[in-house]
């Protein structure tokens, strides 16, 4: 084992879906069915019915799935494996409309802190800056910590807009 040869100024990034600080928040619990598209923790839903939202689509916006330790696991060979996924018809998944949030950022190349967050309607998927085609820009959501510099962790704010 070696020394340690460098100091960090700022904290680890976080978890993807988990809350980023202590602050108020708005969740509404909804049943997630996105006929096979994968329903993956930190991405954007919207509303199929009053109690079932889907990942994506063009609907309103229902929130985006967070809350990882509160969703029933379901890993590839084995039930209790690790996995930001859940399967459709998975009941008392927790969609935020309202707090700060850390979330996977996959869509462009960079965002900081102000710019627009929007998903991709196909898959729920994040991004910064402004919608273009086949995306939805999400009202009131921001980056709000942390500029990145490539695809990876982002601090969101929504702000239930």
């Amino acid at each position: 084992m070696s020394f340690q040869t460098q100091v960090r100024t700022d904290m680890a990034g976080g978890i993807v879906g988990e809350l980023y600080n202590s602050g108020p928040t708005r969740a509404k619990a909804m049943t997630v069915d996105s006929d096979g598209v994968a329903n993956t923790v930190g991405h954007a839903f919207t509303y199929t019915s009053d109690t079932v939202a889907a990942a994506g689509g063009a609907n309103a916006f229902a929130g985006i799935l967070f809350n990882p330790k509160g969703l029933s696991s379901s890993g590839v060979t084995n039930p209790l494996d690790a996995t930001l996924s859940v399967p459709d018809g998975t009941t008392g998944c927790e969609l935020l409309t309202f707090g700060a949030l850390v979330v996977n950022v996959t869509v462009f190349q960079s965002g900081a802190i102000g710019d627009g967050v929007f998903f991709v309607d196909a898959t729920g998927a994040l991004g910064s800056g402004t919608a273009s085609a086949g995306q939805t820009q999400i009202a009131g959501a921001v980056i709000s910590d942390k500029t990145i510099a490539g695809v990876g962790l982002a601090v969101i704010t929504l702000t239930g807009a």
